[in-house]
């Protein structure tokens, strides 16, 4: 990045220019895109009354679009804040954790309930 040069009259100091900017469709901190179908699913799912096949498509909504679960979380250096990779994992670590808890097998135990689970 270029550093602030002096003004040739030597009075003020001249900000160097920021490059141009174009926000990528695939932005990382733009609102995942839905269906009327997927919305419907995602609010019947959060109401308690969602149909298997809505909690089928709710999640598959959530864990693929909203979460961008197996996305790649790398953004090229275009991004002027440099952020994009953070938010980008973010949203991914969100996915991964549900994905973790529709994956591993339940194990009910029963123990104190002052002590922390393992």
């Amino acid at each position: 990045m270029k550093k602030p040069t002096p003004d040739p009259a030597g009075e003020r100091v001249v900000a160097p220019k920021a490059k141009p900017f174009t926000l990528r469709a695939d932005a990382p901190h733009l609102p995942a895109v839905f269906s009327v179908a997927e919305h419907a699913a995602v609010q019947a799912l959060a109401a308690g009354a969602a149909s298997p096949e809505q909690q089928q498509l709710a999640l598959d909504w959530i864990i693929h679009k909203a979460c961008r679960t197996y996305d790649l979380s790398f953004r090229w250096p275009d991004d002027p804040t440099g952020l994009g990779m953070a938010f980008a994992q973010g949203r991914t670590f969100a996915g991964q954790q549900i994905v973790r808890m529709l994956n591993t097998r339940l194990v009910l135990e029963t123990r104190p309930a002052t002590e922390e689970p393992k």
